[in-house]
Formats: structure tokens, C-alpha cells, sequence
């Protein structure tokens, strides 16, 4: 049966591709949350494509990088929110990037107690005007939601882990029976 890509995941794929070959650089990449497996693949692809990597939440504890150009949050509330020592830190990266990839919640940001740092970062990627910002998986488009900062980045992901898995460079099967990779 003929088969296509509607316009939504011809865009995704499109944005997704443009981080990964070509982004506007410095390429920051903001990974957080819980899902360790799937963000550590993330970290692993972009230690070689991204400027910087700013890691928080509970993948602290799991991934283990030894390079200048990656911060892990250093004052963080047992993973339950970045402290302001980290903020600072990130922030500062932040001002200074061309693309902004997000994925990832850097605390327990449903609880008001620990939702500091997840909505300063996300201000803070917000008032970035220069950057092409682009924010994916479920937690982290409903803490954009939460703090009303959805629209204001340029890109959001639906596609939760299919655009982990994208950005971690393995081969999506319905990618692959559309012919995207060029029939390998």
C-alpha cells in the first residue's frame, strides 16, 4: 500500500535533521529527567556535535563524562531541582547559544517546591532571541505548558522518544518503510 509522511513528521524530521548536520552554532544541548537509557544515548550522539551539554535530574547519576564542554547541575536538591549555583551556570551557556535543544525536565517541576529551576532555565531559553530553540518529549512540553512558554520556541516535539531515538542516531522502522534512509 502507498504510504507518506504527513506534514507534521515531515517538519519534525526536517528541524530534527538540521540540529544534527547543521545547527547555528553554539549548539547547546539541555538533557534532564528520569528516562536515563534513552537520554544517555542523546548525550552519547552529541558529545561530538554539540558545543555544550548541560545535564540535570536524575540522569546526573547515571552518565559519567569526562570533557570541558559538558556541566553537570552541581547543586541539585537529591534530583529533585537545580540549585542556583547550576542555573547561573546554565544560563549563562544559554545567552550565549545559536541552537537550544532541550529534552528533559531538570527537576521534579510538578511539585511548586521544586519547580524552580526547570522554569528558570525555560525562561531563560525563551529570552534567547537569537537562538533556534527546539524542546521535545512529554515532561518537557508540559512544563513549557505549565509556565506558558510553550510558543515561544521555535520547535516542539511530539514525538516524545521516537525524537530521542532520532536524535540518538538510530534508525526509526517507520522511517525505514518510508524509504528514509535510503533503503538500508
Amino acid at each position: 500500500m502507498p504510504s507518506g509522511a504527513g506534514f507534521l513528521l515531515e517538519k519534525e524530521i526536517e528541524v530534527l535533521s538540521q540540529v544534527l548536520e547543521n545547527p547555528k552554532r553554539p549548539l547547546v544541548v539541555i538533557v534532564g529527567g528520569a528516562k536515563i537509557e534513552s537520554k544517555a544515548k542523546v548525550i552519547d550522539n552529541f558529545l561530538d556535535k554539540a558545543d555544550q551539554i548541560l545535564i540535570g535530574g536524575k540522569i546526573t547519576q547515571a552518565v559519567k563524562i569526562n570533557s570541558s564542554r559538558d556541566y553537570f547541575a552541581i547543586d541539585d536538591n537529591k534530583n529533585l531541582d537545580i540549585g542556583p549555583e547550576t542555573i547561573k551556570i546554565f544560563s549563562n551557556i544559554i545567552r550565549k547559544a545559536g541552537t537550544i535543544v532541550w529534552a528533559g525536565p531538570l527537576g521534579c517541576f510538578e511539585k511548586p517546591l521544586y519547580q524552580k529551576g526547570t522554569r528558570e532555565i525555560a525562561q531563560e531559553i525563551t529570552k534567547n532571541k537569537k537562538a533556534f530553540k527546539v524542546a521535545g518529549g512529554g515532561d518537557t512540553i508540559f512544563a513549557l505548558v505549565k509556565f506558558g512558554l510553550r510558543d515561544k520556541f521555535d520547535h516542539v516535539s511530539t514525538g516524545g522518544g521516537a525524537m530521542l531515538s532520532f536524535l540518538s542516531g538510530e534508525k526509526l522502522p517507520g522511517l525505514e518503510a518510508l524509504g528514509y534512509y535510503g533503503g538500508n
